[in-house]
């Protein structure tokens, strides 16, 4: 049987994985040329969600990288200068810390990043106090070595995803941020807009709660944030007018850009959406501010990360990695697949992260299951186990079996490099976007995700893990196990985007074996769980 916990009690490691968990809780109450640029033109619609970005700069944030470095950046204008680093008499000896350009973008579309992101390395073997370093005069938050408090998170953006806008009466083999675009220019008039062709996933704005979940997340007084991918969801357009059901039109504005070079399908890029600074700045940078404003943070990337999607922004804005000599956001090519995986060490506890953002799963996956109320497998008669199905990608008529051997093979590599730097730490974390052990049903069928994570294991890489923290799933999930033969696995898929209608049956949880990995080398009964359905999260919170 696995030991968890060698130096630190067992019983302190469960204390820990509770405040983690309660923590989670609380979080929870493209045919287009380089040669275009997005340039405001005058008209009389001004954007409805969100501030401009232009009038808040500079925008200060703390993120944690490999080996515990603290990462301060700022976003400010192209043509501005680095904003200065100042600490108070308590930090002097740190006076002399450089602060370096990480990269300039520009307003070239598609990735309309006219920005310079600039970033200042702070030593990772101290207490930084909050109130003793600023950045462009916004006070930075406090680093501790050994924190207390973590909130997790994920998951967060805006669902808006238009297969049709209202505008195209024939979409086309072109993608703009992964949404197939218009076979041909729009009309130029919303007068022809078309209601019987909206087609897509809409999130409205009031029914958006990133905003309110960041201030009261802030207001626990965190010490570190983890973040577990899927920061960008409006990845086109509202149907304008909106009678989709789910007001979000607001993202659209401004909705008229002067374009040089256009050969555009929308007439709203970019908008409050997209990879570009518009859409992340009001699908992440805005509503967070509180809780960026509290907490460094642990950032790990999404499937809606990826490419694609929103690729280049995580790039520029967020991966902890150093980028690339010559990297510039609007070259193809500057996007990579895969990241190597990463760590960040605390004094008690290390967090083991992982970036599967481009992972397929079999039939597309947990967003494509069958979700119908009263479909979903009850209890196991009494002696007997329920065993959920694992998901081969090789059973996936759409999928290349070389390219999944392959990515098995990236991964199993990965995961050596996390099990050997296991070895630092009694207690320790995986962190990743994509569930290593959480169960969801597609119609009358249990599942288990995620099988390609769950094939690259090797017998002793989760040996010295505590837990695994993962989203992907829209909904709050918790699984411990008996003997502890796996991990607890936490799940925090439901911070803000919207939530898809879980139907797991509670009673069913402790009556779940799970056998995974090759030749089911990991295999454990659920000791516990909870699995919160849409609209019962706050309700299951308290119980």
């Amino acid at each position: 049987a696995r030991r968890w916990c060698v130096r630190l009690s067992c019983s302190a490691t469960a204390m820990l994985v509770k405040s983690l968990l309660l923590l989670a809780w609380a979080a929870q109450a493209s045919g287009q040329t380089e040669t275009n640029t997005a340039i405001l033109s005058d008209n009389d619609i001004i954007p409805e969600d969100i501030p401009p970005f232009t009038d808040q700069l500079p925008i200060v944030y703390l993120l944690l990288g490999p080996e515990a470095t603290p990462l301060a950046r700022a976003i400010v204008l192209p043509e501005s200068a680095c904003p200065e680093l100042s600490f108070t008499s308590e930090l002097s000896h740190l006076a002399d810390t450089s602060v370096e350009v990480r990269n300039v973008g520009s307003a070239s579309l598609p990735t309309a990043f006219p920005i310079k992101v600039c970033e200042a390395k702070l030593p990772n073997d101290i207490d930084l106090p909050a109130e003793t370093i600023t950045f462009g005069g916004r006070p930075l938050p406090a680093v501790h070595r050994n924190p207390e408090r973590y909130v997790l998170m994920g998951d967060t953006g805006l669902r808006v995803k238009p297969k049709n806008n209202g505008f195209c009466q024939s979409p086309g083999s072109t993608k703009l941020y992964d949404i197939d675009q218009c076979d041909g220019l729009p009309p130029t008039s919303r007068s022809q807009f078309n209601e019987s062709w909206v087609d897509g996933d809409f999130q409205a704005l009031d029914d958006w709660p990133l905003e309110s979940l960041s201030s009261l997340a802030a207001a626990e007084a965190p010490h570190a944030v983890v973040y577990v991918g899927d920061y960008l969801y409006r990845q086109g357009p509202c149907p304008y007018p909106n009678n989709a059901g789910a007001d979000c039109t607001g993202i659209n504005a401004p909705s008229f850009y002067e374009l040089e070079g256009a050969n555009l399908e929308y007439d709203f890029v970019p908008g409050n959406w997209g990879d570009n600074i518009y859409g992340w700045w009001a699908d992440f940078f805005w509503p967070a501010r509180d809780l960026l404003a509290a907490a460094p943070w642990i950032g790990i990337r999404g499937n809606h990360e990826n490419c694609e999607r929103a690729g280049h922004g995580w790039f520029l804005l967020i991966s902890p990695h150093p980028l690339r000599k010559n990297w510039t956001i609007d070259t193809e090519g500057e996007c990579d697949d895969f990241s190597p995986p990463w760590r960040v060490p605390f004094v008690n506890e290390q967090f083991l992260l992982m970036d599967d953002s481009l992972i397929t799963p079999l039939n597309k996956g947990v967003d494509h299951f069958n979700y119908t109320e009263g479909a979903c497998p009850g209890p196991a008669p009494e002696g007997e186990v329920l065993v959920p199905e694992t998901q081969s990608r090789y059973e996936d008529e759409d999928q290349d079996d070389a390219e999944v051997t392959r990515q098995i093979g990236l991964y199993s590599g990965y995961m050596k490099t996390l099990e050997d730097w296991s070895q630092s730490h009694d207690t320790n974390f995986y962190a990743s976007h994509r569930p290593l052990f959480a169960v969801a049903c597609d119609g009358d069928h249990m599942n288990v995700l995620d099988w390609t994570m769950q094939q690259s294991l090797g017998p002793h890489t989760l040996d010295r893990v505590s837990a695994a923290i993962a989203g992907h799933m829209h909904w709050f999930e918790a699984l411990s196990f008996e003997n502890q033969g796996l991990p607890a696995q936490i799940v925090v898929g439901n911070a803000g985007t919207d939530l898809i209608k879980n139907y797991v049956n509670q009673e069913t949880l402790p009556t779940i074996e799970l056998r995974v990995g090759v030749d089911d080398a990991y295999t454990a009964r659920v000791e516990a769980g909870i699995t919160a359905r849409r609209g019962q999260a706050s309700t299951a919170a308290k119980s």
